[in-house]
């Protein structure tokens, strides 16, 4: 009956796909989680390039291109490093390292995105891995993000709960006029009590 039609129709989806692939993606995931948490602990430019990537994941989750990831990646270095300079030979270093494949796999910590060859993001089995749920992105403060990923970061303070922050990120985003931050910014405000200044950004 009714079991039978629906392992009938997974059978048939499953049978285009090519699993002798799979051991092999798995095996990357574990061997890029290991270079990465060995590198996360070194605290240098190979980490801060991973720490950019993850904040990538949430600033520009269809990719970001080198330069954003290379402002990321400055921004963590200072974090890690504040007393050595910022060259961008080591960015470029670090950069190969990333999206260098293991064992002939496509995969890499950075990979390309589909349809771009000036756009990467993180390996995406690698990302659950790598980004907690609780991370905080008050280190972004003081960059000059454009609305759409100001938008962004509201979304993910807003999903850890802190709703202050969120507020804070739509606003910035509101800024320049985009509909969804302006909606946000009113849910947020009308969540909190505030019905007056909900109305203000909702008929804007």
């Amino acid at each position: 009956g009714t079991a039978t039609a629906l392992l009938d129709t997974a059978a048939s989806a499953a049978a285009g796909l090519d699993f002798t692939r799979l051991a092999e993606a798995l095996a990357s995931v574990d061997h890029f989680k290991s270079e990465a948490t060995k590198e996360l602990g070194a605290g240098g430019i190979r980490a801060a390039l991973i720490e950019a990537a993850i904040d990538a994941t949430i600033l520009y989750p269809t990719g970001a291109d080198i330069e954003q990831l290379a402002q990321l990646c400055k921004l963590h270095y200072r974090r890690f490093r504040p007393n050595l300079p910022w060259r961008a030979s080591q960015f470029d270093d670090a950069f190969d390292w990333a999206t260098t494949g293991y064992k002939e796999s496509p995969h890499a910590i950075l990979t390309r995105t589909l349809g771009s060859d000036q756009h990467y993001r993180l390996f995406d089995a690698l990302t659950p891995e790598l980004r907690t749920a609780d991370r905080t992105l008050h280190h972004l403060e003081d960059l000059d993000l454009d609305s759409t990923s100001s938008f962004f970061v509201g979304i993910w303070a807003q999903g850890t709960g802190d709703t202050d922050t969120a507020r804070s990120w739509w606003e910035k985003a509101a800024d320049p006029d985009p509909p969804e931050a302006m909606f946000n910014l009113g849910f947020s405000y009308d969540e909190a009590g505030d019905v007056a200044s909900a109305r203000v950004w909702w008929e804007k």
